[in-house]
Parts: C-alpha cells; structure tokens; sequence
C-alpha cells in the first residue's frame, strides 16, 4: 500500500489517528529524557567522583604537615 493510501485509511479512522499521535509524542518525550540523561547526568555523577578523588589525595598530602608529632 502506499502512504498516502494509508494516511486516508487513518483520516477514516480519527480516533486511531489520535492514538498515533499520542503514541508518537510520547516516543519523543521518552528519546528526549534519555537524551537529557546521557547529556547531564553522566557528567555529573563523572565530576562528583572527580572531586571526592581529588579531595582525598588533597588531604592525603596534607596529613603529615597537620598531625603533630610529640
């Protein structure tokens, strides 16, 4: 069948010409939360790690000069 053939079939059919289009904004929606995923929170849970690492090697090296030995 051709395309056009089906979209009159559909225009025949609104109700399920509206599923379609529900169904249709709701795939976009979901490939755009993934999107913001992979975008944002990766690279942030990246630099979290990043900074506890260099905090600990941080006060790792200034450990000896603060404890006081007697």
């Amino acid at each position: 069948m051709r395309t056009a053939q089906v979209v009159l079939q559909l225009a025949i059919k609104p109700r399920v010409l509206a599923v379609l289009v529900v169904f249709t904004l709701l795939v976009m929606l979901w490939v755009l939360v993934l999107a913001i995923e992979f975008l944002l929170v990766r690279p942030h849970l990246f630099l979290c790690v990043l900074a506890y690492y260099l905090e600990w090697h941080r006060c790792q090296r200034l450990l000896p000069a603060v404890v006081v030995r007697g």
